[in-house]
C-alpha cells in the first residue's frame, strides 16, 4: 500500500488521502513507492521507509487503537547539542544548513570526515523549500535544546534520492568544535505562533482602523474646498490720475480671507481687505500723488496664496484748464417688465488738467444717477439707475444733464432710454383646495372657483380633472376659456357621491395656460353612511303632587334631534294621561341637532284623591322610519287634607316712648279639600312677654278662612329689635298638613 506523511504533522495517511485528518494539512511527503509484482509492473526508488510501518487499512491506522490515540510519530530530525555560550538567534532562506561557528584554529584538531545527515525542510507547497539557515556573517546564533534523532549512515545513500530534503555534515572536523544546535520548529510551534498572531494583527487592524477614520473625521470637518479658485481682479476705471478714486473688486478668492494687495514687484500691502462668504470683495483706493505715470500692475493675495493681478494707467497731468467729457452721449437699458430697477456704469474723463468739480441733475422721476455731483483729476465712475416700478408698459426717454462748476463750458447731456415691457399673462386661482361632503344617496352642494388673470396679456386657459378612484366623479364647468387682462371668470365644480361607498376621495383640477406651469387644485370628497334622525328626552318621568280638587302647577320636558337628518315628530298620550293632562305642542319637526320644550297641564280637579299614572309617547310621524320612539311616564299623586295658608309671613312693629302698644292682623285660609283644626304657638326668645294674639285656634272648613289680630306691647322693653315666631298648624295627629311659620319683629327706640 502507497503512503505518505503530511509534511505539517506527520501522519502517516493513506496516498489517496486528499487532506491530513489531523490538522487538515494539504502538503504531503510521499513515502512508499509499492509495485504490484505482476508483469508489467516496475519498481520505482525506495522512499524512505515509514515509522512505523503502513497501516494495512484503509482508514490508514493499525487494529486495536484509534489513531488519535497512538503515540505521537514523527519524521527524524537531526539535530546538534548546544555548547555552553548562548547567541542570538536569526534565520536566513538557504538552500543548505551549513552552520558554523569563528574558532580560532590553533586550538582546533584536524577535520575529521563524517557522514552527512538529512533534515526535512517544511514547507506549505508540494515541493518543500529549502530550510531555513541560521548562520550569518560566521557566527552562529543558538537556540535552547531540542529533541535528537540520529539517521543511520547507511540511510544516507537513500536520503539523497529525495528532493524534500538537504544535506549537511552533523560532524566538524577534528579541527573545529562540535557545532551548536539548530532549533527545530514543529508544526504545533508554528500553529501556536499563528494562533497568538491572529488577535494580535485584529486588535492591530482595529486600532488602525480607528486612527484612521478619526483623521479622517478630522480632516473633513476641517477640511477647505478642494477645488482651485481662480480669483479675478477688476479695476474701475482702470485709466485714471493721481487723487482719482480707484474701485477694485475681486471674485473667487478664499472666503472669509484676508486680502492684501501690492503694487508691480514690491511686497509691501498698500491696502487690505476682509473678503466676504462668497469670496468676493470691493474696496476703494485713492490714487497717491507718488504714483509715478504709466502703466502699474496691481496684485490682490489671500492667505491660501490665491493670487489675481490687474492693470490700471497712471495719466499724467496736463497744463491746460479742465475739461468734463463723457465717454458716450447715450445709454439704452433696454426693455424690462415693470418693477425691474437696472444699473449701468458710466464714466466722467478730464481731458484738460488739475481737477474737475462737476454737478448732475435729471429730468425724469424714474431715472438717477448714484451721486449727483463730485471731484475728480482724470476719471469717475458714476452708475445710471433707471427704476421701472409704477410705470405703464411704452418706452421712455430721460435726460442726465452735466455741468462743470467754475466754468464756462457748455452742460453736456447724456441721454437714456428705455422700455418697459407689458406684463405676461398670470392666472390667479380663488381657491387651492375644495372639500365636497356627500353620501351614496345624496350629491353635495355645487362650489366654484373663480380665476382671474392679473398680469398685462390675454390667456388662453384650460382645465383639466382627474380622480384617483371612485371613476369620474369629478366634473367642472367651463373647461376652458379666454381671460384679457384683469378679467375673471368663474367656474363650477361638480361632485357626484351617488352610488360611491362611504370613504375619502381625491381627485384634481388643473388649471394651465401657455407659458406657464399648470396650477393644480386638490379635491376631497368625503362620502358619509346616509343621514339618520334621532329622537332624545331630557327626562323620562314626571310627577305632579295636588290636593284633592286643585290643579298643580304645569311642567315641561325638552325633547331634542342629536341625529343629521330632519325629524318630523308627535306626541300620543295613553287612556289614563289623555283625560287628565294636556301636552302642547303635540306634534312638530327638529331639524338636525335642533330641540323643542314640550309643556305638560293638568286638569285633576275632578279626579278624587289617589295616584294616577301614564305615559307619554314621542315618535316619529315619518312612514317607514326607523327612529326609536321615547316615552315619558307621567304620575299624579292627588291627596285629600287641608292645607294651611297665611297671607303673610312677616309682621312688623316700630315703637317709640309713646307708642308702646300696637296691633296687626293675618289671615288664615284652608287651601285643601279636608277641613282644618289650627293652632297657634308663640315663641319669644325675651324673658318679658310682648307678643299676644286674639285667636289662638280654631276649625276651618275647606277654603274656609279666619282672622287673627297680633298685639305687641313694648311698655317693659329696653330699646333694640326683638324677634318672635307665630306657628300655625294642624292640631289632628297623623296628618301630613304642613305648618306655616309668622315672622314677628318690634323695634324699640
Amino acid at each position: 500500500m502507497e503512503t505518505k506523511r503530511c509534511q505539517r504533522c506527520h501522519k502517516l495517511l493513506r496516498a489517496d488521502a486528499p487532506v491530513c485528518n489531523r490538522c487538515g494539512g494539504l502538503d504531503f511527503l510521499q513515502v512508499t513507492h509499492a509495485r504490484s509484482g505482476r508483469t508489467g509492473a516496475t519498481k520505482e526508488p525506495p522512499s524512505i521507509p515509514s515509522n512505523p510501518p503502513a497501516s494495512p487499512h484503509r482508514a490508514g491506522h493499525y487494529s486495536g487503537l484509534h489513531p488519535e490515540d497512538q503515540p505521537y510519530q514523527s519524521s527524524f530530525l537531526p539535530v546538534q547539542r548546544p555548547p555552553a555560550p548562548t547567541h542570538h538567534i536569526f534565520e536566513e532562506e538557504a538552500d543548505q544548513f551549513s552552520p558554523s561557528r569563528a574558532v580560532d584554529s590553533s586550538l582546533t584538531p584536524a577535520p575529521v570526515p563524517a557522514p552527512k545527515r538529512r533534515i526535512a525542510s517544511f514547507s506549505p507547497s508540494a515541493e518543500p523549500g529549502p530550510q531555513r539557515s541560521l548562520q550569518t556573517n560566521g557566527q552562529i546564533f543558538h537556540a535552547p535544546q531540542v529533541r535528537q534523532y540520529e539517521v543511520e549512515p547507511e540511510r544516507d545513500e537513500q536520503y539523497k534520492q529525495g528532493e524534500a530534503y538537504h544535506t549537511y555534515s552533523p560532524t566538524q572536523p577534528p579541527n573545529t568544535p562540535e557545532p551548536l544546535p539548530l532549533e527545530v520548529v514543529t508544526p504545533l510551534q508554528k500553529r501556536r505562533v499563528r494562533g497568538r498572531a491572529v488577535p494580535i494583527l485584529l486588535i492591530t487592524s482595529c486600532v488602525l482602523f480607528l486612527v484612521a477614520t478619526s483623521i479622517l473625521a478630522f480632516l473633513l470637518l476641517d477640511s477647505r474646498p478642494t477645488t482651485a479658485l481662480k480669483p479675478k481682479l477688476f479695476a474701475e476705471p482702470n485709466s485714471l490720475r493721481a487723487t482719482d478714486k480707484l474701485e477694485l473688486s475681486g471674485s473667487g478668492f478664499r472666503a472669509n480671507a484676508l486680502v492684501k494687495f501690492t503694487l508691480d514687484a514690491s511686497n509691501i500691502p498698500i491696502l487690505q481687505v476682509s473678503a466676504w462668504s462668497t469670496g468676493n470683495f470691493s474696496v476703494q483706493l485713492t490714487i497717491p500723488d507718488n504714483w509715478a505715470p504709466g502703466t502699474r500692475m496691481i496684485y490682490a493675495t489671500d492667505q491660501d496664496n490665491n493670487r489675481a493681478s490687474t492693470a490700471i494707467t497712471i495719466q499724467s497731468t496736463p497744463p491746460t484748464p479742465p475739461l468734463l467729457q463723457l465717454t458716450t452721449t447715450s445709454i439704452d437699458l433696454g426693455a424690462d417688465s415693470s418693477s425691474v430697477v437696472s444699473r449701468k456704469d458710466f464714466s466722467l474723463t478730464n481731458v484738460g488738467g488739475n481737477q474737475v468739480n462737476w454737478q448732475a441733475s435729471s429730468d425724469s422721476p424714474w431715472l438717477t444717477i448714484s451721486q449727483t455731483k463730485g471731484t475728480f483729476a482724470g476719471s469717475q465712475v458714476v452708475t445710471i439707475v433707471v427704476d421701472r416700478s409704477n410705470l405703464s408698459p411704452q418706452s421712455y426717454t430721460g435726460h442726465i444733464t452735466f455741468t462743470e462748476q467754475g466754468g464756462n463750458n457748455k452742460p453736456l447731456v447724456l441721454t437714456v432710454t428705455m422700455a418697459v415691457n407689458p406684463a405676461s399673462a398670470n392666472l390667479v386661482l380663488s381657491n387651492a383646495a375644495l372639500t365636497f361632503n356627500g353620501t351614496p344617496a345624496q350629491n353635495p352642494v355645487n362650489q366654484s372657483i373663480t380665476i382671474q388673470n392679473t398680469g398685462g396679456q390675454p390667456l388662453d386657459w384650460t382645465a383639466t380633472v382627474s380622480t384617483t378612484s371612485g371613476g369620474n366623479w369629478l366634473a367642472l364647468s367651463p373647461t376652458n376659456g379666454n381671460l384679457p387682462p384683469g378679467g375673471q371668470a368663474t367656474i363650477t365644480v361638480i361632485a357626484s357621491s351617488l352610488g360611491l361607498g362611504v370613504g375619502n376621495y381625491q381627485g384634481t383640477l388643473t388649471f394651465s395656460y401657455a407659458g406657464a406651469t399648470a396650477t393644480p387644485v386638490m379635491v376631497t370628497m368625503i362620502v358619509s353612511p346616509p343621514p339618520v334622525a334621532k329622537l332624545a328626552v331630557t327626562t323620562n318621568n314626571l310627577t305632579f303632587n295636588a290636593i284633592q280638587g286643585q290643579n298643580p302647577l304645569p311642567q315641561s320636558f325638552t325633547i331634542s334631534n342629536p341625529g343629521n337628518a330632519p325629524l318630523n315628530w308627535g306626541i300620543t298620550e295613553d287612556k289614563n294621561i289623555a283625560p287628565i293632562a294636556t301636552v302642547s305642542p303635540s306634534r312638530g319637526a327638529l331639524a338636525a341637532s335642533g330641540s323643542i320644550t314640550i309643556t305638560v297641564t293638568p286638569m285633576i280637579t275632578q279626579v278624587t284623591a289617589g295616584v294616577v299614572d301614564g305615559f307619554i309617547t314621542i315618535v316619529d310621524t315619518d312612514a317607514g322610519s326607523f327612529v326609536k320612539s321615547q316615552q315619558v311616564k307621567v304620575t299624579f299623586t292627588i291627596v285629600n287634607q287641608a292645607v294651611i295658608d297665611v297671607d303673610s309671613n312677616q309682621i312688623a312693629f316700630d315703637h317709640n316712648s309713646i307708642i308702646t302698644i300696637s296691633t296687626q292682623s293675618f289671615l288664615i285660609t284652608d287651601r285643601g279639600s279636608a277641613p282644618l283644626n289650627w293652632t297657634i304657638q308663640i315663641s319669644n326668645s325675651s324673658p318679658i312677654s310682648w307678643l299676644s294674639v286674639d285667636n289662638s285656634g280654631g276649625t276651618l272648613v275647606p277654603s274656609g278662612l279666619d282672622f287673627v289680630n297680633v298685639t305687641c306691647d313694648s311698655t317693659h322693653l329696653s330699646p333694640g329689635t326683638y324677634k318672635a315666631t307665630l306657628q300655625v298648624k294642624d292640631t289632628d295627629a297623623g296628618t301630613p298638613v304642613t305648618p306655616q311659620t309668622i315672622t314677628v319683629t318690634v323695634t324699640v327706640s
